[in-house]
């Protein structure tokens, strides 16, 4: 798929509702998926700010830090693939 168009379209429906917790989530999730996952952290941690008890996004962020876990990428750790 093309990211890049998708990213582009999710920061847009952030514009228009920065509170959208299925935005953050998604756009989170397709962050994690292509190995930006200070992104995705960004992402989960954003949509917390507004909505900490959401279910979805508390297990999609577990999902994400166990797949980190030894890559690097771990809290704090670089992007996948940089530096």
């Amino acid at each position: 798929g093309d990211v890049d168009t998708a990213r582009k379209l999710f920061k847009k429906a952030l514009e228009i509702d920065p509170r959208s917790s299925a935005t953050w989530l998604l756009l989170g999730v397709m962050e994690g998926d292509t190995g930006n996952y200070a992104s995705a952290r960004d992402c989960f941690e954003s949509c917390l700010a507004y909505d900490p008890r959401n279910a979805r996004v508390l297990q999609a962020y577990a999902i994400l830090e166990s797949k980190n876990t030894g890559t690097g990428g771990g809290k704090g750790g670089k992007k996948k693939g940089k530096g």
